[in-house]
């Protein structure tokens, strides 16, 4: 009886060891191209934006820009303020609109024989204000720096949305030599604040929290991150801290989500969240301030 146990198994290995393949063959169909809109207001500062479309999933050529569209920029009473054409390399730029903090405007795109729509309204300035920074044990890590930041509102008890970005400058020792070096730190945080919003979690070197929880004019916060070892030297963190509109925080959270599970097989793809309307891609607005913290 053990005998034929030991047989059936040897057979059934065998049969899936010689099962055969199939090569499934995927068409992928071209469909006609669509306009792509990719750019940020940033207040008091020249417009910059590229116009390109959308390619076939096949296609290695690199990005098919748009340079022979135009885009038009009125504020919330449909009063031109702008005209922008003649695209290089897909770019277009304004020398002359600059973005108002908490202020409406619209754009209207042409490429490619369509038309397309953005309704964005600029969030509101802040006070970002340096507090204190230590050195501190993290969960158990130690060589953590942490840095304790304030930011106050201009406008009292309204939705905000920012991010947060850390900057680091450091001196790397390789063998004999000694190089300088920048990047973005990985941050984190036990505020409750900043890790409400599971849709943060995606991103470690860009921050994005919300003030839904509490809707405070004034608010303290403490983050950190490791700044040195064996054979590197950290020589001044750059803070830069973002106020920015609804649908840039919606915009990023989902892309930084789509990058997130983009190799996992066993993750479905998640929509980008832009607000175009009438091609793809985001128009957002954002304010940024910077504090450079010196060791």
């Amino acid at each position: 009886m053990a005998v034929l146990k030991k047989v059936i198994v040897y057979i059934a290995l065998c049969l899936v060891m010689l099962s055969c393949k199939q090569t499934i063959i995927i068409d992928v169909d071209d469909h006609e191209p669509e306009l792509v809109v990719s750019g940020q207001l940033i207040a008091d500062s020249s417009l910059s934006l590229f116009l390109s479309a959308t390619q076939n999933i096949t296609d290695q050529s690199g990005p098919s820009w748009v340079n022979n569209g135009f885009i038009e920029v009125y504020n919330k009473d449909t009063q031109l303020l702008d005209v922008l054409s003649n695209g290089v390399n897909g770019l277009y730029q304004s020398i002359a609109f600059k973005p108002k903090p908490n202020t409406n405007y619209l754009f209207k795109f042409y490429g490619l024989g369509k038309t397309a729509w953005v309704n964005e309204v600029m969030p509101d300035t802040f006070a970002l204000k340096f507090i204190d920074s230590s050195r501190v044990v993290y969960k158990g890590v130690p060589n953590r720096f942490q840095i304790t930041f304030q930011v106050d509102q201009t406008r009292q008890n309204k939705p905000a949305y920012y991010g947060i970005k850390v900057k680091r400058h450091y001196f790397k020792v390789m063998g004999t030599d000694t190089q300088y070096f920048e990047d973005y730190a990985s941050i984190a945080s036990n505020d409750l604040i900043l890790n409400e919003d599971s849709r943060s979690a995606y991103s470690t070197q860009h921050l994005l929290f919300s003030n839904r929880i509490v809707l405070a004019n004034s608010q303290t916060y403490r983050i950190n991150l490791v700044v040195d070892s064996a054979q590197q030297k950290t020589t001044a963190l750059d803070l830069q801290f973002s106020s920015m509109s609804q649908s840039g925080f919606n915009y990023f959270t989902s892309l930084y989500e789509h990058v997130f599970y983009q190799n996992n097989p066993f993750v479905q793809p998640n929509a980008l969240v832009g607000n175009v309307l009438g091609a793809y891609g985001a128009l957002t607005g954002k304010i940024e301030k910077q504090i450079r913290i010196r060791f």
